[in-house]
């Protein structure tokens, strides 16, 4: 008999809930590395932070970086005797959080070291960090760092466990079982004479120790070999009643759990949980699709699995997976006119193959194409969308997809393999034959080695209202694709209607590698940036078809390009080319390149000097997209300016991973959506919310309470460059802000759509408790006022 699956579906609004402040992180959650239960609540760690589920109220929670984690990447987690959860991960931080006064704190001591295990023994917290392991006291108010022993009687690469048993600290590393006294205070076990290691030579297994379970008599210990223990008296004892394999071998354990009131264990690995006893032997009682990275039992005595991406699972086939981006790995990002989310983890030249990403509204959907040839459409290199809201997708390896505005979907490519593809979210998996959509042939031109696999780096419009692409190392040489509009708001499917730029024009790119194009709509020009040969520009003259009166001409080092790696390509509103390399940011005002240093506090240039992407918004911001976070320069203001830059970063705000790959604006919904390497942040800050027309302005807080410490007065959602007068009741000017004002603090007045006042008058001194009026007025003379209630104290 089959049990039916119960999915419970934890659907997370990612459109509409806050984070911190301007701030919020969506992320994926289902690749669990760690499992607990604290009675009925299970607690889980991933890749993408942390959450708790309520077995009976089936509640969840979930923590990210607004949420109170600093680190996100999380491995390990434990709950010491106090109730506190404890987690550690990839960057070494160790984390815990106070359900009951719902506090985070931080221990650094171990930063920069990959955590793969923690065990908590009364006060004391052992914690294994590579090829060692760090001790921490819990003094009642905090863990305070103690030493960090790793001086073994031998080389060890991996320590993957570790147990306080018989007074003893074991470790299980990839060289043999590790032991010593726990009382370091009276034994200094920096001394290697101190430890104790055991292996097969003193009866166990396998020198691989993967899981170590100490009980009231036993230690367990879980090898690539097989199951043993420890007694009190550290003898060791491999069970013969363990599972063999077809050849006579015993299977590994990777994973230890104890059933108490039972005297039971449950040891697993690979997809398989079995149930133990001495002298039972072992009893298979699951096994699941998907690798075990953890177990736990909660208060009902259910037993848990973690699942690599799979979420939790008990042996009911009750299933627990949040809903959120299907990969934390993040690179290109897009929202169509219908508000759905696009996104992959591709890039140009990085081929993960992992599929689309498409939040619909409600819930995160992955589309992943399987077969020949089809397996590659999931490489999606660029979106765009047309002004006829056809949506296009360039892939590495699989041509064209679009989306059409009547939401048919339709495939540029020239091969004719059978392939599928999957439609999946947390609820179900659909499996469509996209063979039955149409598929138009021989517009481009696959790779020189493989004319099959056609390369899409780059999709956009020009100014004549064609539609252009990057067809990249195309076997022809035919490096730009332009294809005319037809009345029915498609291309052309007329192929003597496009027309081809490449090497005959002169644009011979080292592997054909056109990476991004960009257009000066004033000049019949477009820009080409290229993987090793910089930005070559194609004046195409007054028309596109007539090739007689075109020119071409090309930027590289030499004439002051940071690289001739040329990432992404953007014309501002002032008639300048933004050109983001592998080695920094430059731009090009028509005679001259110019060189614009990074910075890593991100005042007085980018964040850092490999820049992914760039985006102008209408206000004629530039949003640069660095492997050190997020670079803005501000629209009305200079590269030079020392007050033009603003940067964001994981030290100074809540972007959720500072390796940002691109910003899409929705300036509709102000927010950004900004794709990183550690999931996607949103950000509704003051450059996400500049408004085209004044519409409401919140404002707050309100009343607002002025002492000493307290926050500013935030006016929100102006247009571009606004100045806000503070008015008295009567009607009398108080103060002026304006985007040139600087606060007594040193910040400014105004910036973006967001007006500050700390509340001083002209002369800097406070204001008196009573109401006051703030009058906003846009560059072009439009208004929009409110009221502000201040009690001085």
């Amino acid at each position: 008999m089959t049990r039916p699956l119960l999915i419970l579906l934890f659907v997370f609004k990612a459109l509409t809930a806050q984070g911190v402040g301007d701030w919020q992180t969506l992320t994926y959650m289902n690749n669990i590395n760690g499992l607990i239960a604290d009675g009925n609540l299970l607690w889980a760690v991933s890749d993408g932070g942390l959450f708790n589920y309520d077995v009976q109220s089936t509640e969840s929670k979930k923590f990210t970086n607004t949420d109170g984690l600093r680190s996100i990447k999380l491995n390990r987690i434990v709950q010491d005797q106090y109730g506190q959860i404890i987690v550690g991960g990839q960057e070494g931080l160790i984390q815990y959080y106070n359900p009951s006064k719902n506090t985070w704190q931080y221990q650094y001591a171990l930063e920069g070291n990959n955590i793969n295990h923690i065990f908590t023994k009364q006060d004391t917290l052992w914690v294994c960090a590579e090829k060692g392991v760090g001790v921490f006291v819990y003094d009642g108010a905090e863990y305070v760092f103690k030493d960090f022993f790793r001086n073994f009687p031998l080389t060890v690469e991996n320590i993957f466990a570790s147990a306080v048993f018989a007074g003893q600290i074991w470790l299980g590393t990839d060289k043999g079982l590790l032991s010593a006294p726990s009382d370091f205070g009276r034994f200094p076990i920096n001394d290697p004479q101190r430890w104790q290691t055991f292996g097969t030579t003193q009866g166990l297994p396998s020198n691989g120790i993967r899981a170590l379970l100490p009980t009231e008599d036993k230690l367990w210990v879980g090898t690539y070999a097989g199951l043993a223990y420890v007694d009190k008296q550290k003898n060791i004892v491999t069970v013969n009643n363990w599972w063999k394999n077809d050849q006579n071998e015993y299977q590994p354990v990777e994973y230890l759990v104890e059933d108490a009131a039972n005297g039971v264990i449950y040891p697993a690995f690979s997809v398989f949980i079995t149930r133990y006893t001495l002298s039972a032997g072992y009893q298979v009682l699951k096994t699941y699709k998907f690798k075990i990275q953890g177990l736990a039992i909660d208060g009902t005595g259910q037993l848990w699995a973690a699942l690599k991406n799979n979420g939790i699972k008990n042996l009911d086939d009750l299933h627990i997976k949040l809903d959120g981006p299907p990969s934390n790995l993040i690179r290109t990002v897009f929202k169509d006119h219908r508000k759905n989310i696009w996104a992959s983890s591709s890039r140009p030249k990085i081929i993960l193959q992992d599929g689309i990403y498409v939040h619909n509204g409600e819930l995160w959907q992955k589309w992943t194409f399987r077969g020949p040839y089809w397996q590659t459409v999931n490489n999606v290199d660029v979106i765009y969308e047309d002004r006829f809201n056809n949506l296009w997708f360039g892939t590495w390896g699989g041509g064209v997809m679009v989306i059409t505005s009547s939401n048919d979907t339709v495939f540029f490519h020239s091969h004719d393999l059978p392939g599928s593809l999957e439609i999946s979210d947390i609820q179900e998996t659909r499996v469509i034959n996209p063979a039955k959509y149409a598929i138009y042939r021989d517009f481009f031109k696959g790779v020189v080695i493989d004319e099959n696999y056609e390369v899409i780096t780059a999709i956009k419009e020009g100014p004549r209202g064609r539609l252009w692409f990057a067809n990249y190392w195309a076997a022809n040489g035919n490096l730009l694709a332009v294809a005319p509009y037809e009345e029915n708001g498609f291309v052309s499917l007329d192929k003597n209607k496009w027309i081809y730029f490449g090497a005959s024009d002169g644009i011979v790119a080292k592997e054909g590698g056109v990476l991004c194009i960009e257009f000066d709509n004033f000049a019949n020009r477009v820009y080409i940036g290229t993987l090793s040969n910089g930005v070559f520009i194609l004046d195409y003259g007054n028309s596109v078809e007539n090739k007689a009166d075109d020119r071409l001409s090309q930027l590289t080092i030499q004439d002051n390009l940071f690289s001739n790696t040329v990432f992404s390509l953007a014309m501002d509103q002032d008639g300048v080319l933004w050109i983001g390399t592998a080695a920094g940011l430059n731009s090009f005002d028509g005679l001259r390149v110019y060189k614009h240093v990074g910075d890593d506090l991100g005042l007085s240039g980018p964040l850092e000097n490999e820049i992914h992407h760039i985006l102008v918004d209408a206000s004629n911001n530039k949003w640069f997209s660095t492997t050190g976070g997020l670079s803005l320069l501000r629209g009305d203001r200079s590269p030079w300016d020392t007050k033009g830059w603003l940067g964001y970063n994981r030290t100074n705000s809540f972007l959720v991973d500072d390796n940002v790959q691109c910003v899409y604006l929705d300036e509709d919904n102000n927010e950004a959506l900004i794709a990183t390497e550690g999931g996607l942040s949103v950000y509704r800050g003051p450059f996400a919310e500049i408004e085209e027309q004044f519409t409401k302005t919140p404002a707050g807080p309100n009343p607002y309470i002025l002492e000493a410490g307290s926050p500013k007065f935030v006016i929100k959602n102006l247009m571009f460059n606004s100045t806000v007068k503070i008015l008295n009741i009567n009607g009398k000017l108080v103060r002026e802000l304006t985007p040139k004002t600087l606060l007594k603090d040193g910040t400014l007045a105004v910036d973006g759509g967001r007006a500050y006042w700390d509340g001083l008058d002209a002369t800097g001194n406070r204001v008196a408790s009573g109401i006051y009026l703030f009058l906003a007025i846009s560059e072009e003379g439009k208004t929009i006022s409110g009221k502000i209630a201040v009690i001085r104290k």
